[in-house]
């Protein structure tokens, strides 16, 4: 039995370049910064963010907010929101991160009517995902090939596998890897534990919950500023283990047999 938490599979998308980079083992880091920046410069607002790393909305006179500033002086970021306060750590921003697609045991059960018994089930990518992450758009009919929208399709242990095993060999051992939290910033207050391993960086608001996210943040390095990136490289990805389409809006189907635990 699938535990409801672990992903049946997981997708990243972009153009044909940077996929076929990522099959073949350069893993492309950005920060939360820059997807800040692209939110509020790029015209994108799916795949930037402008809350990214906002790990409290407070009422104004909350005493926490005086508690944030007296500990984080001036790392900490203090965004007015009419009656509230939003606090960032302006550090946390820098931290390389990775991302990617990841649809769920627990998905399944939360976005279909289902009861006992073995079902077939289709899934359908939301369009934004094509539209914001390889502006499909407008390049469907690019001539030059790199630039084609594509997705890289993973089976989970083996990335998982490759993922630990190459960051191991890189002698990179604090990282941490969630999926994304859609709910706590559904409330109108909220305070996130802006704790050592950067668990600000793993909320997200909840219109965004159609990216089914799942990230990677190295905690052992930063950026200088958040237009840097780095690559990290992995073993290159088996063809059974990691499925690169080109150009093809995809959907894939699965037999489930659902029982009480």
């Amino acid at each position: 039995m699938i535990p409801d938490d672990h992903a049946l599979i997981l997708f990243k998308f972009g153009i044909k370049k940077h996929m076929s980079d990522l099959k073949n083992g350069k893993m492309f880091l950005s920060c939360a910064g820059n997807y800040i920046y692209i939110g509020t410069h790029g015209g994108n607002n799916e795949q930037g963010d402008k809350e990214e790393g906002i790990f409290a909305r407070l009422k104004n006179k909350d005493s926490r907010i005086e508690e944030c500033y007296k500990k984080f002086g001036k790392d900490l970021e203090i965004i007015n929101d009419g009656d509230y306060i939003k606090l960032r750590r302006k550090s946390s921003l820098l931290y390389p991160v990775f991302c990617l697609y990841a649809y769920k045991a627990k998905d399944i059960l939360e976005s279909n009517d289902i009861t006992k018994g073995t079902y077939s089930f289709e899934y359908r990518f939301n369009d934004k995902i094509f539209d914001a992450f390889t502006k499909s758009k407008g390049i469907r009919n690019c001539l030059n090939e790199d630039y084609l929208p594509a997705i890289c399709v993973f089976q989970p242990k083996p990335f998982m596998d490759n993922l630990k095993c190459s960051l191991f060999e890189k002698g990179i051992s604090n990282y941490e890897m969630r999926t994304i939290d859609y709910k706590i910033k559904e409330n109108d207050e909220y305070y996130i534990d802006p704790d050592k391993r950067r668990s600000e960086l793993f909320y997200k608001n909840p219109e965004y919950e159609y990216q089914h996210e799942t990230r990677l943040c190295l905690l052992d390095r930063k950026f200088s500023t958040i237009f840097d990136n780095a690559i990290i490289p992995l073993f290159p990805f088996e063809n059974e283990d990691c499925h690169l389409i080109i150009n093809t809006e995809i959907y894939f189907t699965h037999m489930v047999t659902i029982d009480e635990k």
